[in-house]
């Protein structure tokens, strides 16, 4: 069956359905990715705003290579991904750090590769807080306990969260003993996850100021996260409030630090159909790929967009994954003509999380990894074989 060829977004004309591919493939488009970076500098700049890349979305070389120069720095969450930064930066931009748990024998390392870290506790605080300070600026994550996320699983100040500072504590801590946070650099908040709206960030910032206004005229930054789509969100008026309060009225530096906002729409998996079959009245199509490449799919339990579904296709098909897991299904979709043996299915969006999270599950290979460029030129950067496997699995 000829399908409508698919043209990547960003970069040069490119039937991925013909292109010659190892599937499945996450492919990078360079173009896209590109028009992504131009609009978050525009909005970081509008808005007075340091902007860095959290390198948690996808922490794929080349396209922090494409990133570099055209950010402050990264943002990592943890020693490896900080050391990673580092190298790809060579320099070029600054090592932001905070993650709930430091081990002990990393410290040294973290504050020699790290510009700036953020405690995760008081109990971090009281221990590492000295070293670190030493050789970098170091900070507290704060978590000022007003939820604005929905599901509890990815809301930073659900109950008992486990992320920052509690603000209540916080605020006793410098009331009680001011001196033992005498030489705390700056504060970071993360309150978001995919939020499309900042509806709340004033409130929120507010709350803070009532409960810790001295301490912030003391720091120097101040980070608000990353978690929102910054600059798909047409009401900016109370984001922009709350960085000029910050900046005007406490002389702040206010980082923001997204990630999927610069790369979930640049990345492609592209997968082929390895089986067909009938199930209880349902056509399956077995693909070479897995939920296991994109576990948002299954912890949302959200259906990924595919080029060339359309919902009033008359050919439906249940899309699943080639593990033992019964779960492991991408959705249902419609298409306008039947699916064919070793035709090719392409998920769009995918550029977000899918590499960072992809596993081994079964043995099935992890995605190979190419890059669109703006003339149409596709280029491997990564495979994988099954010595990575056996490694992994200690032979």
């Amino acid at each position: 069956m000829e399908r409508a060829p698919f043209l990547t977004k960003g970069s040069g004309r490119i039937d991925l359905n013909k292109v010659d591919l190892s599937t499945p493939a996450l492919v990078w488009d360079m173009g896209c990715l590109e028009k992504r970076i131009n609009s978050m500098s525009r909005f970081a700049s509008e808005q007075g705003c340091e902007l860095l890349y959290s390198i948690k979305a996808s922490s794929v070389v080349p396209v922090l290579e494409h990133i570099v120069g055209r950010v402050a720095g990264f943002s990592c969450s943890s020693l490896f991904e900080a050391k990673l930064a580092s190298q790809t930066l060579r320099g070029n931009g600054t090592v932001h750090l905070t993650t709930p748990g430091f081990r002990p024998d990393e410290i040294d390392a973290v504050a020699d590769v790290c510009d700036y870290v953020a405690l995760n506790s008081l109990s971090q605080w009281k221990r590492f807080g000295a070293q670190i300070n030493e050789r970098t600026s170091c900070g507290l994550r704060l978590n000022p306990g007003t939820s604005i996320v929905n599901d509890q699983r990815y809301d930073p100040c659900r109950k008992n969260s486990k992320l920052g500072v509690p603000i209540d504590e916080l605020a006793v801590q410098y009331e009680r003993r001011p001196e033992s946070l005498s030489n705390l650099n700056g504060l970071h908040i993360h309150v978001a996850c995919g939020n499309k709206s900042f509806a709340q960030i004033d409130d929120v910032i507010s709350k803070i100021e009532t409960r810790l206004g001295d301490l912030l005229h003391q720091i120097d930054w101040f980070n608000l996260g990353g978690g929102f789509y910054f600059d798909k969100i047409l009401k900016t008026a109370p984001f922009r409030n709350s960085v000029t309060r910050l900046k005007d009225k406490y002389s702040h530096n206010v980082i923001i630090e997204p990630g999927t906002a610069f790369v979930k729409d640049a990345g492609l998996l592209v997968c082929s159909v390895i089986d067909l079959f009938q199930s209880d009245g349902k056509s399956i199509a077995v693909l070479d790929s897995s939920v296991n490449h994109m576990p948002e799919v299954f912890s949302y339990q959200t259906q990924p967009p595919v080029a060339g579904a359309t919902p009033d296709g008359a050919y439906r098909y249940i899309l699943a994954g080639n593990t033992c897991l019964a779960g492991d299904i991408f959705g249902e979709y419609n298409f306008s003509a039947p699916l064919q043996l070793g035709e090719r299915i392409i998920f769009r969006k995918r550029g977000a999380y899918t590499h960072a999270q992809s596993h081994w599950f079964n043995g099935i290979n992890l995605p190979t990894i190419y890059t669109v460029s703006d003339d149409g030129t596709i280029k491997l950067q990564q495979d994988f074989i099954f010595e990575d496997f056996a490694h992994r699995c200690a032979v």
